[in-house]
């Protein structure tokens, strides 16, 4: 005897189907993607100031890597250091207080001006963050420029 489902395999596949779309938009809904902003080097600025503090975990919102707050003239700017600036054995060092240097481009990321940092001085080193274009540079191909020992060779 040959037993018939009647379209019941079909009916569960729609189901399961309608089931996972709607749990999918229930996530993109909670969820937002932020992409990363335009590297406009033709508006590249310099900005000096004193590190606030060090955000190693960013809050939603934010581009995703580090960010460090600096204290520049009467505000607090958010530097996006990206994912690799902290990691690795050229990992960048910063503590409260500390005096920097940043050249980079100033953004908006959903409404929030954020610095992409495309060099960093503390002190006498210099740290390459972004190219030239502002692509985040990973740390084994960082460079660190001593600019004191360049200051002596001369």
């Amino acid at each position: 005897m040959k037993r018939s489902h009647g379209g019941g395999g079909a009916l569960l596949i729609s189901a399961l189907l309608l089931i996972m779309t709607h749990a999918q938009a229930q996530t993109a809904a909670g969820m937002r993607t932020i992409r990363a902003p335009r590297y406009d080097a033709a508006r590249e600025t310099t900005i000096t100031g004193s590190v606030v503090s060090l955000v190693a975990t960013p809050d939603p919102g934010m581009l995703a890597g580090a960010h460090v707050m600096v204290s520049a003239s009467s505000s607090t700017i958010d530097a996006h250091l990206g994912d690799y600036a902290l990691k690795g054995p050229k990992a960048l060092t910063l503590g409260p207080g500390q005096e920097v240097k940043l050249v980079g481009v100033m953004t908006s990321v959903l409404g929030h001006p954020v610095f992409l940092v495309r060099t960093i001085q503390t002190g006498s080193l210099v740290y390459a963050i972004r190219s030239a274009r502002g692509f985040l540079i990973r740390t084994g191909h960082a460079w660190i420029e001593d600019r004191t020992s360049a200051a002596k060779e001369k």
